[in-house]
């Protein structure tokens, strides 16, 4: 609740959502793109730099934004999500037991991109719009149960998948929102060529 809270928490967050997956996909996989040269090992590290680089300017713009913007999204990719698509990724990796290139690349690029979305425009659903305490949908009830079992089942993959959809879904959003403009700026236009007419 103080100012001293609002920034122990942000710190907290850097450290855990930030600092922490970026060492974690870093010892895990980006040092060893180093094996491929010395320029390759340069790049694992700026990944793994720019990924906690994004996650405190994420955290600051949010700070700053905060009251300001609508509550019921976030302009860019929020911090926990972020970490969890990069720890996610570790996981399943290393459960499937990815090695080489693959993986490499895959954390590379997951990496990468989890850092350029949350510096983003994209916005986000913050899902603050569910209240408990009102009467909500039988599919929003039905979904957390059935999300838990997913998890449950095979935790990596879910929790993966989960952390990836999300991410794409701010990208997505964008473009659904892009279309429905430019639709509606035809429409527009046809009306207004069909009355001159």
């Amino acid at each position: 609740e103080s100012d001293f809270g609002k920034e122990y928490d942000s710190l907290s967050d850097m450290v855990a959502f930030g600092l922490a997956p970026a060492i974690v996909v870093y010892q895990w996989g980006l040092i060893e793109l180093a094996d491929y040269g010395w320029m390759w090992g340069k790049l694992g590290w700026l990944a793994a730099f720019f990924y906690a680089v994004a996650a405190a300017m994420r955290l600051a713009r949010f700070n700053t934004y905060h009251g300001i913007v609508d509550k019921a999204y976030f302009e860019g990719l929020p911090s926990p999500p972020a970490a969890s698509l990069i720890i996610g990724l570790v996981w399943l990796a290393t459960e499937l037991g990815w090695s080489g290139g693959l993986a490499l690349t895959a954390a590379f690029v997951t990496t990468s991109s989890a850092g350029a979305l949350m510096v983003s425009k994209f916005v986000y659903s913050s899902f603050k719009e569910i209240k408990m305490t009102e009467r909500i949908s039988f599919s929003y009830a039905l979904t957390l149960p059935l999300m838990l079992i997913m998890i449950f089942v095979n935790p990596p993959l879910v929790l993966c998948a989960l952390a990836f959809l999300y991410a794409l879904s701010g990208p997505a959003l964008w473009v659904w929102r892009r279309y429905k403009r430019i639709e509606r700026r035809a429409v527009l236009e046809n009306a207004a060529h069909g009355h001159h007419l």
